[in-house]
């Protein structure tokens, strides 16, 4: 994503870009295992996930907005299977996430929000590139 953006590549984006993606940020998973291992709920299976989900249009304009750059969309109808132009299969990554969110809110009051998430993985991925060269 962030290599797209960041070298001003037009994103093939699949179809109308309206299906949603459900992203939940991992410092967000390790506070609400520690939630889980200190409360111990009677409940032992949660669906995580940000209780909205996102579609893929607005997940890359947030990306290509973090790193700077104007996003630029081809949409592919073409019978081309999605996997080979976008990280993810054409199915909805949308889980019910209420029981888990219930459980977070009591106990966690400021999860990562989609956009300081993307802003946390773009900054370690040039922190990453820039080790590397």
């Amino acid at each position: 994503m962030f290599d797209c953006a960041l070298q001003d590549k037009c994103f093939y984006l699949p179809k109308d870009g309206e299906m949603k993606l459900q992203f939940f940020h991992v410092e967000d998973l390790c506070r609400f295992i520690d939630v889980l291992l200190d409360k111990r709920p009677q409940q032992h299976i949660y669906n995580v996930g940000n209780s909205e989900g996102i579609s893929i249009r607005k997940w890359v304009e947030m990306c290509y907005q973090v790193a700077g750059k104007e996003v630029r969309f081809k949409n592919v109808y073409d019978d081309i299977e999605q996997r080979k132009y976008f990280c993810f299969y054409d199915y909805e990554y949308y889980l019910d996430s209420m029981n888990s969110w219930q459980m977070r809110n009591l106990y966690l009051k400021d999860c990562v929000k989609h956009l300081y998430g993307i802003k946390i993985i773009q900054t370690r991925l040039i922190k990453s590139l820039i080790l590397n060269l």
